[in-house]
């Protein structure tokens, strides 16, 4: 996670090190890296939702969005999540103060993994508030995280 964070425990991208961060041409001076224990760490909240456009009920299971935010400090609008893949979306950060946003680890009991929907997933709880935002929301292969 790099951007408007008050935190850091890592410098910039290594060529080596970090071949996603540098095939996207991610760039920061200082960001905060989080391991699986280090987000388990922050406490795990499990929702039930529903994907958009289908009936089926999803039992999401990670930190809240807005825990990970608090823990590296972060003090800008909004947060980028970036998957695998190179595709984002943006969610407010005053939505993930108020909402149950998951940062999604397990689905349906089972741990996220790559070539799924991992290492991660944003959830958003069943709420009227997203049913218009569709699953273009629902960033999955999340590997990276900016606070503007």
């Amino acid at each position: 996670m790099a951007g408007a964070i008050g935190a850091a425990n890592r410098g910039a991208p290594d060529a080596f090190a970090d071949p996603f961060l540098c095939y996207h041409e991610i760039a920061f001076d200082r960001a905060y890296a989080f391991d699986r224990a280090m987000l388990e760490a922050l406490g795990i909240r499990r929702i039930t939702t529903r994907y958009p456009g289908t009936d089926r009920a999803i039992e999401a299971e990670g930190p809240l969005l807005r825990d990970v935010l608090a823990a590296v400090g972060a003090t800008g609008a909004k947060v980028s999540a970036m998957a695998l893949d190179g595709y984002a979306a943006e969610i407010a950060v005053d939505e993930a103060a108020r909402y149950d946003i998951v940062l999604a680890l397990r689905a349906d009991g089972h741990d996220l993994k790559l070539g799924g929907r991992g290492p991660a997933w944003i959830a958003f709880p069943d709420d009227p508030a997203f049913a218009e935002r569709g699953d273009a929301a629902w960033v999955w292969g999340v590997f990276f995280l900016r606070v503007d």
